[in-house]
């Protein structure tokens, strides 16, 4: 029996209350100019296995998705054609900033259940799923390929956590021309002078190391940081994509993931990015 002087938590309600938050949350993204999509309620997976495609501002279908069914709501960055800065490391911010001065400028900035989410729209250049030089503790969702997605305002974290628009009076500001030279890579070599020809594998060594090294829980998610790693140093010419995807994948083999599972994981990252292996 429930102690009758139990109260539960601020974030446990209704769940008709928690569809009518989210459905008008979504609503509102959606009048802000974002296509958006269902998410796993309480988690990042995302309920549509096509959601690049599903992404959508068409209100009845908003409602179709947010109006019965409990979901977190998807962004999907290149239909909105925005870039999304993932920051969930404490200090990776202020890091940045000291490191690539007027690197960030006041936008529609998202509280999340670890940091904080940072929508800028994009840029002429394709800014993909790549950190670029960001600091460990940025991630970025970018366009290139099927784009990238963030967890959208007024979804609920699994911690219980609220994401939150900082400020809804702040506009999407334009990607800040410092943001965009350090998300851009860097133009591919020649042909004749590939390092993947020489040395370039080397840099595959630390990516390959971090899969080796995961502990159980945390294999794929690995794996899928690593994949991303990969794709920038493939944009910037240091080995080709199939040499990536060998080595990653085997790694992955030997930590005890299935080849169905790994080959998924890079297979969907690379694709994202535009890279063809």
């Amino acid at each position: 029996m429930l102690n009758p002087e139990y109260q539960e938590p601020s974030y446990v309600i209704s769940r008709a209350g928690e569809r009518r938050r989210i459905h008008d949350t979504a609503r509102r993204l959606v009048d802000y100019g974002f296509y958006v999509f269902p998410v796993v309620y309480r988690g990042k997976v995302p309920a549509c296995p096509s959601w690049p495609s599903q992404a959508t501002r068409n209100r009845a279908a908003v409602k179709a998705w947010f109006g019965g069914s409990l979901h977190n709501i998807g962004v999907a960055m290149k239909s909105s054609r925005v870039v999304g800065i993932d920051i969930d490391r404490t200090g990776a911010f202020d890091e940045a900033e000291q490191e690539f001065p007027g690197i960030w400028t006041p936008t529609l900035t998202v509280i999340t259940g670890k940091g904080r989410h940072l929508y800028y729209e994009a840029p002429d250049a394709e800014i993909g799923n790549g950190r670029g030089q960001l600091p460990a503790g940025i991630d970025v969702r970018g366009v290139v390929g099927d784009g990238g997605y963030l967890v959208g305002p007024g979804s609920r974290h699994v911690s219980g956590t609220l994401y939150e628009v900082e400020d809804w009076d702040v506009p999407l500001a334009p990607m800040p021309p410092v943001l965009a030279e350090v998300l851009t890579p860097a133009p591919r070599p020649a042909p004749a002078v590939r390092k993947s020809t020489g040395g370039g594998l080397a840099a595959l060594v630390p990516l390959v190391a971090v899969v080796l090294e995961a502990v159980r829980r945390e294999r794929n998610e690995k794996l899928h940081w690593a994949a991303c790693r990969a794709v920038e140093e493939v944009h910037w010419g240091f080995y080709q994509a199939a040499e990536a995807y060998t080595a990653l994948l085997a790694a992955a083999l030997d930590v005890g993931l299935s080849e169905h599972e790994a080959a998924r994981t890079i297979s969907g990252v690379f694709r994202r990015s535009g890279v063809q292996v």
